[in-house]
């Protein structure tokens, strides 16, 4: 009799939990969802619920974590496309988390889905542009090199991001593989 009351106390908790997120409190959905997590910390549909609330709240580390420990546990069922659902909700909601987007490239890329996973390194890198967030825009476009090697712009872009952050020598070496390759299309 005992385990009843815990089943109705963590389907009240889900009840409850869905109403003050449906008003618009998300700080008590948030604490009615974390008692839940206390019960079992690896329930995905707790942590599905829990993501883009912490994102909308501005707790960006809890969200990407549960985003990412949800994307995770679909993968290891062998569900690729909901995991690639994880990671999408995960760049809409947490834009600024390079990992998000590197992990549903890798995922599209895997599932043989080689021009979607370049856009969504170049959409990702689009959200790197302040002068901060160098390195990571630096990592977005060069995975994206390697799935379309010696193109143009994304040369270009590469290259100028090295010499801003003192690399010159491999921008230098990356331009001048992109002058042999283009030789007359879009060099002036």
């Amino acid at each position: 009799m005992f385990w009843c009351k815990k089943n109705n106390s963590r389907s009240d908790h889900l009840v409850s939990a869905g109403k003050a997120r449906a008003k618009g409190n998300k700080k008590k959905a948030i604490t009615l969802y974390q008692k839940m997590l206390e019960e079992s910390p690896d329930a995905h549909e707790i942590h599905q619920k829990l993501a883009p609330l912490f994102a909308e709240t501005r707790q960006f580390a809890a969200s990407w974590a549960s985003f990412k420990m949800v994307a995770e546990y679909y993968e290891g069922i062998n569900h690729p496309d909901k995991a690639i659902s994880m990671y999408s909700q995960a760049t809409r909601y947490i834009p600024k988390e390079c990992n998000a987007w590197e992990k549903f490239a890798a995922l599209q890329h895997k599932k043989g889905h080689k021009v979607e996973a370049l856009k969504t390194l170049l959409t990702g890198r689009g959200n790197f542009k302040e002068r901060k967030y160098r390195y990571e825009a630096i990592r977005l476009l060069q995975k994206a090199w390697k799935l379309k090697p010696w193109d143009f712009q994304l040369s270009v872009d590469l290259a100028r991001l090295l010499v801003k952050i003192k690399e010159k020598e491999k921008a230098l070496k990356l331009l001048r593989g992109l002058a042999e390759r283009q030789r007359d299309k879009n060099l002036r």
